[in-house]
């Protein structure tokens, strides 16, 4: 048995086959009360209000025009539909419900009977991907093959992925798309082939541009941030090289979802909602920093649409991660800086398109936390006294601050911080004992069991 698990190691379809099981297994243990009761996922609000009907009608839109190239041999692309309210624009319309999206254009293939569960599919398949493409940013980053499961499976089952997407499905596009761009960044700053970059950008501009936006501007801070570490000492030449590259990469992948694009953009562009006054404060009030513990680690809400859900698990892994000295010194600036921006309600103002205060960009940390763990799977097998004391001091930091004012203590906080001490406790115990405790498979436990609570 052994020997055929060293053969199977070995074959390249090993690690995709790998993350697939465990990801169908996770799934189909979080879903499973729908499954049981025959219950489809889609929420009874914007759900079935917007997004499924909006499902429908590209569905229906797109057979209109196959059918009509068939049996008329025209291609007759509908504008303007006057079944849209009083009539509207189908393009500036449809786009935020997934009339670019890639995957919207199999429901040409689906009956309409049965597009309520082809919508469930969808869903599967894109948190799916989207855990995929965590696995193959964090991997090229330094992670273990079982660390960038783990970091994939806390990546697609945080709260965005598990409540936020369920309840507004068109948010599964930065979820998606934003490791993919990632990874396409990290191509052309190490000047291999740009297309996987182009492709991934186009992608995500066909599908949404309310999430282009946020996309666009953190990967540029990620590209800088990168070419900074990379190369450092270049010159100007390097670095106008560079941001040229990055100029004509992007221009081509808008110039390829132009067609869809560019009606959101003038539409968005004129809308009131974004040319209102708004006023921003310098902080949040104090129950958003009360709960902010809860959320990062449960499924807690504070406000403004900032939701994360990371786990126990993050609490130790964020605290080993600065516990290990003159190491991991980009990784640790990077979650500082986006750390300090979910604090900071200007941050969410200038990443929601300067219209309103909203962290709908919460995914982004969700990643650099999920690479946090993936890359600290190793150290847990290897920490020392003093890892061990810093350890016990985030865990205590934690267990305080959570329970310390009324606004924070509930039933779900004292259950996260139970979870958190009992984690630690384990894993000290595990690192201490004289067996021999495969910690992979504890830490992969624990990430699982936090996922499931």
């Amino acid at each position: 048995m052994d020997r055929f698990l060293e053969k199977f190691k070995e074959k390249r379809y090993a690690f995709p086959l790998a993350y697939a099981a465990a990801f169908f297994a996770v799934f189909i243990m979080s879903f499973s009360y729908f499954l049981l009761n025959h219950k489809t996922i889609i929420w009874n609000g914007d759900g079935i209000e917007q997004h499924y009907l909006g499902l429908l009608y590209c569905s229906r839109f797109f057979k209109s025009i196959l059918k009509n190239l068939i049996e008329n041999h025209s291609l007759v692309i509908p504008m303007w539909d006057m079944s849209i309210g009083f009539g509207a624009d189908v393009f500036t319309t449809m786009h935020y419900y997934g009339l670019g999206d890639p995957f919207t254009l199999l429901t040409v293939i689906v009956p309409e009977a049965q597009m309520d569960k082809f919508y469930c599919i969808l869903y599967f398949l894109k948190l799916f991907l989207a855990g995929f493409g965590v696995t193959i940013f964090v991997r090229h980053h330094g992670a273990s093959k079982t660390g960038a499961i783990i970091g994939a499976l806390i990546y697609s089952f945080s709260t965005w992925g598990i409540f936020y997407c369920l309840h507004q499905y068109c948010f599964m596009v930065p979820l998606l798309w934003f490791p993919y761009v990632l990874s396409g960044v990290d191509r052309v700053l190490e000047k291999k082939k740009p297309y996987f970059f182009i492709l991934s950008l186009t992608a995500a501009a066909l599908s949404n541009f309310y999430f282009l936006y946020m996309i666009v501007v953190l990967a540029i801070g990620y590209a800088v941030y990168r070419y900074i570490w990379l190369y450092r000492g270049k010159g100007v030449k390097e670095a106008a090289f560079m941001a040229g590259r990055f100029i004509l990469y992007g221009a081509e992948s808008m110039m390829m979802a132009a067609v869809i694009l560019l009606p959101a953009v003038m539409t968005m562009t004129t809308s009131s909602r974004y040319s209102a006054d708004r006023y921003v404060p310098i902080l949040y009030n104090l129950r958003y920093y009360a709960k902010y513990l809860s959320a990062f680690t449960g499924n807690t809400v504070p406000t403004d649409w900032t939701v994360y859900g990371y786990t126990p698990l993050s609490v130790l892994a964020v605290a080993l991660l600065f516990a290990c000295r003159k190491r991991f010194v980009k990784t640790k600036i990077a979650f500082l800086v986006l750390f300090a921006f979910s604090l900071i309600p200007f941050a969410g103002f200038a990443l929601n398109g300067f219209a309103y205060v909203a962290n709908r960009w919460s995914w982004c940390l969700t990643l650099i936390v999920s690479y946090i763990i993936a890359l600290m799977l190793t150290e847990f097998a290897r920490f020392d006294e003093r890892q061990k004391k810093i350890m016990l001091i985030a865990v205590i930091a934690y267990g305080v601050l959570g329970s310390i004012t009324t606004i924070s203590r509930s039933e779900q906080s004292f259950a996260l911080i139970a979870c958190l001490f009992a984690e630690f406790i384990i894993v000290i115990v595990a690192r201490e004992s004289k067996r021999n405790v495969n910690m992979n498979v504890l830490i992969a436990f624990f990430a699982v069991a936090g996922i499931l609570i």
